[in-house]
């Protein structure tokens, strides 16, 4: 997961995650995140929106 990079025009921010191991292997999962704008001016998201990853 990247959260920023030069080359980016907006950055990820992480506001709830949670982690889930099984033995050695683990996922973060991402429950609710945001953009944001390089000027840190946030932009909007649609509500409830998700991201459905492994598992």
């Amino acid at each position: 997961l990247v959260l920023d990079a030069p080359l980016f025009h907006q950055r990820l921010e992480v506001l709830r995650a949670e982690t889930e191991w099984k033995g050695t292997a683990g996922v973060w999962r991402v429950l609710e995140a945001r953009l944001f704008l390089k000027d840190g001016i946030p932009t909007v998201a649609a509500p409830g929106a998700r991201s459905e990853g492994p598992g």
